[in-house]
Order: C-alpha cells, then structure tokens, then sequence
C-alpha cells in the first residue's frame, strides 16, 4: 500500500508518499523506534492491535 499526502510541518510543507511497513522490515524498524523511543512498547502494551509503522518518500513516487 503506498499513497500520497502532504505534511505540514511548522516550518515547511513538502508532498510525501508513505508506505506500511510490515514483516521483517517493520520488525527491523520497530527495534531502532523503541530503542530511540521507549515509551512506544509501553503504548503497544496497552492496546490488542498492532501499531502502524509507516515509511515516508519525500517526492512523488
């Protein structure tokens, strides 16, 4: 699944397009997250579902 979106960040806007991330590759990905950020595996302890891992291209692809 990959779609287009456009961020707004505080300084800039700039068109995106973003992929979930599953399998290996989302596993891979979680590890780096909770290592930067904890508190997610407090937030994926606390609900039945898993949290969506995105991945996000700057340009259109």
């Amino acid at each position: 699944m990959s779609t287009r979106v456009e961020s707004a960040l505080p300084i800039s806007s700039r068109r995106v397009t973003y992929r979930l991330l599953e399998g290996d590759e989302r596993e891979r990905l979680w590890a780096r997250m909770v290592a930067q950020w904890p508190m997610a595996t407090e937030y994926q302890q606390a609900t039945t579902r898993q949290i969506p891992l995105l991945a996000l291209h700057h340009g259109v692809n």
